[in-house]
C-alpha cells in the first residue's frame, strides 16, 4: 500500500482561498462534511483541535487544484 500524503494545514487553506477561491462551507459541502471538520483540518498542526484530513480529501483537494471541477462546483466559487 501507498503511503498517505499529509496536507499540511497552511496548503490545505492555501488551495481552499487562494486557488479555488472557495469559502469554508462552500468547500464542506463539496466535500460533504461540515464547516467544522474544515476548520480542524485548518488548524496548525501543534494544536490539539488539529485533525489530518482523510485521505480522499487529499485527493480531491489535489484534483480540484490541477482543474477538476463536479457539477455542483459553486458558480462564486474560484472557476479555473
Amino acid at each position: 500500500p501507498m503511503a498517505q500524503k499529509i496536507l499540511p494545514p497552511d496548503e490545505l487553506r492555501q488551495i481552499r482561498e487562494i486557488d479555488l477561491g472557495l469559502s469554508r462551507a462552500e468547500l464542506a459541502r463539496l466535500l460533504e462534511t461540515t464547516i467544522f471538520m474544515v476548520q480542524r483540518w485548518e488548524r496548525p498542526a501543534d494544536r490539539q483541535s488539529h485533525v489530518l484530513p482523510p485521505h480522499r480529501v487529499v485527493r480531491l483537494m489535489e484534483a480540484y487544484r490541477a482543474g477538476y471541477r463536479p457539477s455542483d462546483w459553486p458558480v462564486e466559487g474560484g472557476a479555473a
